[in-house]
């Protein structure tokens, strides 16, 4: 749905950012498809995100000639993947 918004339109996204694909760019999916992000390094307030936890982002959309991102002014997670154990 994001795709679809106007730009600067301000939007909220639950899912998962699956891998980084450039400075300061991801790739973010939930269960509508896939979508480039811009998250600037100080944004990220020292979080670590595994590509198995489950964040809300919110941001603005950003609508260029030929493709379309979210960058990204908060980001936090909601179900963090388990930690694995070596016991």
């Amino acid at each position: 749905q994001a795709k679809n918004l106007n730009d600067e339109a301000y939007v909220t996204m639950k899912g998962n950012i699956v891998k980084k694909i450039g400075n300061e760019k991801y790739l973010f999916k939930d269960n509508t498809g896939t979508i480039e992000i811009e998250i600037d390094d100080d944004d990220w307030n020292g979080l670590v995100v595994a590509p198995e936890d489950v964040v809300i982002i919110e941001g603005e959309v950003d609508k260029g000639w030929y493709d379309i991102e979210i960058e990204v002014d908060q980001i936090k997670v909601v179900n963090p993947a388990p930690q694995t154990s070596n016991k």
